[in-house]
């Protein structure tokens, strides 16, 4: 069903996945924005915002972007340029942290936004995913902080099958080379008491005339979903694995994850001496779920299936090839969050201070610890960065966990290399995560089912990234919706800097006429964001914007 006013799918209709492309917004009536007066371009003066630049810095360097606080230069002026009111907006997020910070951007815009509680008189809603009225943002009244569809990103599972279909079709993006190789596991038929299975000799399959159908138990179930992932396990061992198959064969057939076998083959897979890809252990991760749960480490099958059996209600996983030898800050693994701001239909931004999340334990050396075994509580505290993990540690303290991707720079100068070179590393790390991540979008073009840029919206993720001893960077995982406080109160004001810069081109820009497109002009200047990709998707008629007209 089409809407009549704007000519977009209805909510029921565009929830049962059948992409068409008739994403653009023809308005019935006004625009809820009010065209800016002409005086409206001497408002916001200050500039890029980045964080921890001083080479010589060490960790807890960092401070407050400029114009993050109340009274910085280019602030509290930011829409002094208005005559009229342009919209209103409800904000429904329920963190505090966050909530907290989007209200203080709000009070910079008075004049030009007016803040309400009542969701059916807002032109845009800031608020949590479930929080939207998704119908308003389908019939072009509502405008939100969030796209309805993106569980190709979210879910693990998604992530790696749409990357390996875009890699597969563009030899030569960064995206070949930038995620672990991965076996998607799927284990919901193992849930299907209509299922009857066909056993015999070495083959495990859905019914079929030559065998013997007959109801079998939950384990056995559960091992026949996770025949692929025994054989892959096996097959590959501690030598480098087989590049050309993919051991579709030991698992049947079948519809179950065993049996999809969706290998993503990207990464480092040579036998050089200090490569990263040297095959040994093995990480399992639900699909669906963050911040560290369930995840599972192992260099054997048994490990692995123990974890996939402890946890049933967990239908999804990803069995990924453990990076050995990551980049070590004070011999501390460490991930990278980058926040990702995408706009409509779509531009894509990347702020331009990044995380640095370490480990609460020392990374162990080589050859030692691990074994066959799942994370004991020391050895996640050695491997898991993820900062809803390393508060679990008594001794947890902000400033030895949370950094900013410049104090790398210090570090590496305490590692011996020079203050030149040093920079030259991290400025090639965020060269690198700006690349992939423009591929990483790109790679879900078109793909509306599981992925639409809706006009009219935007939405933030954060996007994990690891570092290895090469300085080669891997795509880990994409987080709508990112949780914030996380970042903890030291560093708040580089969340504080990323709302005020995300409202600077989502709410400020979205009144100027013809609105600034470039991340290296005035918006980009003034937001601490850089524009990564500006492209016009399909089915879209206009510039890709917040605008709905």
């Amino acid at each position: 069903m089409i809407h009549a006013a704007t000519g977009w799918p209805t909510l029921d209709h565009r929830l049962r996945f059948e992409p068409t492309p008739c994403f653009s917004i023809i308005s019935s009536g006004a625009s809820p924005f009010q065209a800016p007066s002409s005086s409206s371009s001497s408002r916001g003066g200050g500039g890029g915002r980045n964080v921890g630049n001083n080479s010589s810095s060490g960790h807890g360097s960092a401070t407050a972007p400029a114009g993050t606080q109340a009274g910085a230069a280019g602030l509290g002026q930011g829409c002094t340029g208005y005559d009229d009111e342009i919209g209103v907006i409800c904000v429904d997020v329920v963190c505090p942290y966050t909530r907290a910070l989007v209200m203080e951007g709000l009070k910079r815009r008075r004049g030009a936004w007016r803040v309400t509680k009542d969701t059916a008189e807002a032109t845009l809603h800031w608020g949590d995913y479930e929080m939207i009225d998704w119908e308003r943002v389908v019939s072009g009244e509502l405008r939100a902080s969030s796209y309805c569809v993106r569980k190709g990103l979210s879910r693990k599972a998604q992530l790696s099958r749409y990357c390996n279909k875009y890699a597969s079709k563009r030899p030569g993006t960064p995206l070949e080379t930038a995620m672990p190789r991965t076996l998607v596991i799927d284990t919901w038929e193992a849930f299907d008491d209509d299922m009857t299975f066909n056993l015999g000799g070495d083959i495990a399959a859905f019914g079929s005339d030559l065998g013997v159908r007959q109801s079998v138990s939950l384990e056995t179930r559960l091992d026949w979903c996770l025949g692929d992932a025994q054989e892959w396990i096996e097959r590959d061992g501690k030598e480098e694995a087989d590049e050309e198959g993919g051991g579709g064969g030991g698992g049947g057939g079948g519809g179950g994850g065993g049996g999809e076998e969706d290998v993503h083959r990207t990464g480092t897979t040579e036998g050089d001496e200090g490569k990263v890809a040297t095959r040994g252990r093995w990480i399992l991760k639900p699909s669906t779920l963050n911040k560290g749960a369930g995840l599972a480490l192992g260099e054997d099958f048994e490990t692995l299936r123990r974890a996939i059996h402890d946890s049933p209600d967990i239908r999804e996983w990803v069995l990924q090839e453990y990076v050995e030898r990551p980049l070590l800050a004070e011999g501390r693994k460490f991930h990278l969050r980058a926040y990702a701001l995408a706009v409509g239909c779509i531009q894509v931004y990347v702020y331009d201070t990044v995380l640095l999340l370490r480990a609460a334990k020392r990374y162990p050396a080589a050859g030692s610890g691990g074994g066959g075994d799942a994370f004991g509580d020391e050895d996640a505290l050695a491997h898991i960065t993820n900062t809803a993990r390393q508060s679990e540690d008594a001794a947890f303290r902000e400033e030895d966990y949370v950094w900013v991707l410049d104090d790398l720079i210090g570090e590496l100068e305490r590692q011996g290399r020079s203050p030149e070179d040093a920079r030259a590393k991290v400025d090639g790390i965020m060269a690198d995560m700006r690349s992939l991540t423009t591929e990483l979008f790109r790679a879900f073009r078109g793909e509306f089912a599981v992925f639409s840029p809706l006009p009219g919206c935007f939405e933030h993720f954060g996007l994990d990234f690891l570092v290895d001893e090469d300085f080669h960077v891997w795509l880990l995982e994409a987080n709508p919706g990112p949780d914030f406080k996380q970042t903890g109160s030291r560093l708040k004001p580089v969340i504080g800097g990323l709302i005020e810069g995300s409202m600077r081109l989502c709410l400020d820009d979205v009144a100027r006429t013809g609105g600034d497109k470039s991340g290296g002009g005035p918006a980009g200047a003034r937001s601490g964001f850089s524009l990564v990709l500006d492209e016009q998707w399909r089915g879209t008629s206009s510039a890709p914007s917040m605008k709905m007209v």
